[in-house]
């Protein structure tokens, strides 16, 4: 995640103040926020204190509010200001902006907030709390190289990637990748969806490609290979557009079932405890990943690790494939259909796994189980899907990301 050194701005926006009464309005409400949110009232800075931002900044400032809110451990601090005209809250964005980064400051007519405090993807989240929301479309073009890989050992194909990352040292790389099976074929993630689409193209001539359940099957007569992996350059053109709410595209499959990856008989009583008496799938969500979020610690050793569902739920830590087998799996025992999307965020600058959920005359909601929120922004850019675990994946080289336009 990208810093930003301390400035006079953001030392400015920073300070406490004194803050002598409740406001009688704010950025968010205190009641009617999904589920984990909390809002305290807002406040209005006081009026010397606002003053000297305003002298700061360069723009009238007609209204200062500040105001904390929270979801399940996490806090960030809101800065509302309202400016006299729409000139000045444009000039007020476009500061504050530059100066720490558009990912945190949004505006709406003459009303500037800057989320402090919090993540970018926080952020992007309380934007869309507020309503502020962008329908339009973001274009990523995509570079990267993938491995034609039909069975690999999930934790090793990170330890892999890094080693091409370094240079590409081929006797540690054969050695990890022995038992692995390659292939002649990549298998991308296809399905049109209102928030979603993608277009692909590659280096080599396709031999044929098979579409099924949403992801579409590329093969290749004899790819190059480099440290014995067989390997196709891909570049995409793929459209994202915020996800946080269900996209109504009807679910195909039984995606309750069982596999191999996700043992959803051997969770089936944890997940009726987590539950416990929500009634909708919408809480059963809320609270299956209130618990997946909380309980099941982001940390390991191992960077991209992937240890299985019992192993994850016995030593409660992993990283965000642990999280979504567990959620996926949990989701899938408590009668919610579910999937497994993996790609990259930019914002994290990583790869990311996270998940689907199919609601009931809804659609599909996106779901990532290392945030405490159901949804997700146009900054997940999903290339692979899976609807039974095996996602047989490995970077050659680091995705590069620009955004079109």
């Amino acid at each position: 995640m990208r810093r930003f050194a301390p400035s006079a701005l953001s030392l400015c926006l920073a300070l406490a103040a004194s803050i002598p009464a409740r406001a009688q309005d704010g950025a968010l409400p205190a009641d009617g926020l999904p589920a984990g949110w909390k809002a305290q009232a807002p406040v209005e800075v006081d009026e010397a204190s606002r003053a000297r931002n305003a002298a700061q900044l360069g723009v009238r400032i007609d209204s200062y509010k500040l105001q904390s809110v929270s979801v399940r451990g996490l806090t960030a601090q809101l800065h509302v200001l309202r400016c006299p005209d729409e000139k000045s809250a444009l000039a007020l964005h476009r500061t504050m902006s530059e100066a720490l980064g558009s990912g945190v400051v949004f505006r709406k007519g003459t009303t500037v907030v800057r989320a402090g405090n919090c993540q970018v993807l926080m952020a992007k989240k309380i934007r869309d709390l507020l309503g502020w929301t962008p329908a339009e479309e973001r274009i990523w073009e995509v570079q990267m190289r993938i491995g034609c890989v039909d069975r690999d050992d999930a934790a090793k194909a990170n330890v892999v990637y890094n080693l091409f990352l370094e240079g590409g040292d081929e006797p540690p790389i054969r050695a990890l990748t022995k038992d692995w099976t390659f292939g002649t074929a990549v298998r991308l993630w296809t399905g049109t969806r209102p928030w979603f689409h993608a277009e692909y193209d590659f280096a080599q001539a396709s031999a044929g490609k098979a579409e099924a359940g949403g992801v579409t099957t590329f093969r290749f007569r004899e790819p190059a290979r480099q440290c014995g992996i067989p390997f196709i350059d891909v570049q995409a053109v793929i459209g994202v557009r915020n996800a946080y709410r269900p996209a109504g595209v009807p679910q195909a499959g039984d995606l309750c079932a069982a596999t191999p990856r996700w043992p959803v008989e051997k969770v089936r009583d944890l997940a009726g405890r987590v539950i416990g008496g929500a009634k909708t799938p919408e809480q059963r969500v809320e609270a299956l990943l209130a618990y997946v979020f909380s309980d099941i610690k982001f940390d390991g050793p191992v960077t991209g690790s992937r240890f299985g569902v019992e192993q994850v739920l016995a030593q409660k830590s992993g990283h965000c494939w642990d999280k979504s087998d567990v959620f996926v799996t949990l989701c899938r025992a408590a009668g919610i259909p579910a999937r497994q999307i993996a790609g990259w965020v930019p914002l994290l600058r990583s790869g990311h796994v996270w998940s689907e959920v199919y609601l009931e005359g809804q659609g599909w909601l996106p779901v990532d189980a290392t945030a405490p929120w159901t949804g997700t922004s146009d900054d997940y850019v999903p290339w692979f899907s899976t609807s039974d675990g095996e996602m047989p994946a490995v970077y050659l080289s680091s995705p590069i990301l620009r955004i079109k336009g």
